[in-house]
């Protein structure tokens, strides 16, 4: 977002997914795919309900202001978060942790495809960028 106010139109997807109205058809798409068998998912592989997808001005600043303290993961400075442009999501597999999990195979070999990719120092961030 470099720092840019923008208007942007989310989607809702699910119970607590919302993503830029740009990317929405591809990640539903996505979550659909990893629960069929066919395309190397299963029910392993629910990925519905991610830990965090949109973030407000308020909630980015309140995850700077965590890491900027010690007490949270890596976050983007207000105002340049994929995740305040709708283009990041937080995944979770399972309701449960992300990395190690069949999810994060299936999204390694097939994010990608999507338009998604991930930030290798967390292994549950996943954005159109990587970053």
């Amino acid at each position: 977002s470099g720092g840019q106010l923008y208007k942007i139109r989310l989607c809702a997807l699910g119970q607590n997914i919302q993503v830029n109205s740009q990317i929405s058809q591809q990640i539903d798409q996505m979550l659909k795919d990893a629960l069929n068998p066919e395309l190397g998912g299963g029910a392993n592989l629910d990925m519905t309900f991610v830990a965090d997808s949109f973030r407000s001005m308020e909630d980015q600043e309140y995850f700077w202001a965590k890491y900027q303290n010690g007490t949270g993961n890596l976050a983007a400075q207000p105002g340049y978060s994929n995740h305040q442009m709708g283009l990041a999501l937080d995944m979770r597999c399972n309701g449960d942790l992300f990395e190690g999990s069949p999810c994060f195979a299936w999204m390694q070999a097939n994010g990608a495809n999507y338009g998604m990719f991930n930030l290798p120092s967390e292994p549950w961030h996943w954005s159109v960028s990587g970053n």
